[in-house]
């Protein structure tokens, strides 16, 4: 896409990931990573009672290899969120799993399915769904990694925008998305002159609730909608 920079502020090896894939639509990526994944030391505990496993992030798969998860799926359907993270367990051979769009149409799913069984959940310190209240069914979970958020100042990012020339900013986390806000703080008027696209609407209400108007989504939270919207957007 012709003079359009579009800035990506995601964990340094999922901002490359993206930086790689929108490459092939000749989209200007400029990554300024703001946060890192830290996996946490977990214990596994006996998983021989549990009916299906939760994974709301790709980050969760970083505690042990494919062949560890490969085994444990034979017992286990795994419940995940996101296109890609699906054509990642097909890629390494882990088929019995259930995908879903958001969290919430997985929520939906398991107010129908899996009804008087124990779930296992691997999330990160923080998350947008606390599936233990949400959910009628039991569930245990195990926290294995966290967001570590860098020290930075609203001024640095501002003088990055511009020294970039960047037209468009992408946001791919609900947390990170906040993260960036708070660190503007007072300077968010500064993003009304860019394009903001989001993976999803939940993500795009953050900025629309600061009165942001130039703020896009998907219809589908995924990146290959992504990539359409903001073609759409720029055509």
């Amino acid at each position: 896409m012709i003079n359009r920079n579009f800035l990506v502020t995601r964990n340094s090896k999922d901002a490359a990931l993206t930086k790689n894939k929108f490459k092939k639509y000749n989209f200007n990526v400029v990554t300024l990573p703001l946060s890192e994944v830290i996996i946490l030391n977990t214990s596994l505990p006996n998983l021989d009672h549990v009916s299906a496993i939760i994974f709301t992030s790709k980050n969760a798969f970083k505690i042990k290899n494919y062949h560890f998860w490969k085994e444990l799926n034979k017992k286990h359907p795994f419940l995940i969120i996101g296109k890609s993270f699906a054509e990642l367990l097909t890629k390494n051979e882990i088929h019995n799993f259930y995908s879903f769009n958001s969290v919430e149409e997985l929520i939906n799913y398991l107010s129908k399915n899996f009804l008087n069984t124990n779930l296992f959940y691997f999330r990160g310190e923080k998350t947008s769904h606390d599936l233990k209240i949400e959910l009628t069914q039991n569930v245990t979970e195990e926290i294995c990694y966290k967001i570590l958020y860098k020290d930075i100042q609203a001024q640095e990012i501002i003088d990055f925008i511009s020294k970039n020339k960047i037209t468009d900013i992408l946001f791919f986390s609900y947390h990170n998305s906040i993260n960036f806000l708070n660190i503007l703080n007072n300077n968010i008027a500064f993003l009304k002159q860019y394009n903001i696209f989001c993976l999803s609407n939940k993500i795009a209400k953050i900025f629309i609730n600061k009165e942001l108007k130039q703020v896009f989504h998907p219809n589908n939270p995924n990146l290959d909608e992504l990539l359409k919207t903001i073609e759409k957007h720029h055509s």
